[in-house]
């Protein structure tokens, strides 16, 4: 399945570059962040706590969970945690588990 690009202002070619490069990489990456909101139940992670927790850069690790997004595997809660710098972010967590 082609997914378009994360960031909606991101250039086709570049997206397309990334994509390719990613390709090979993307189920398992995918995977191990799914695999990490079921293991964190209803509490649910932020980007940078599934970040901090799988060693993943945000430019990889976001995409993965967008198209978790998009396959309807993963949503947003209501709540927010802060980040390192204090700001507040989104908690994500698998479908049905949104509490």
């Amino acid at each position: 399945m082609t997914l378009p690009p994360s960031h909606p202002n991101a250039p086709n070619e570049t997206s397309a570059q990334a994509a390719a490069r990613i390709a090979k990489h993307a189920r398992s990456l995918r995977a191990k962040v799914l695999a990490f909101l079921v293991k964190r139940g209803k509490r649910g992670a932020t980007d940078q706590e599934v970040q901090e927790a799988l060693g993943l850069e945000a430019q990889t690790q976001v995409p993965r969970r967008w198209e978790l997004v998009k396959y309807g595997m993963v949503g947003a809660t209501d709540r927010r945690r802060p980040t390192r710098s204090g700001r507040g972010a989104t908690v994500w967590v698998v479908k049905g588990d949104k509490r």
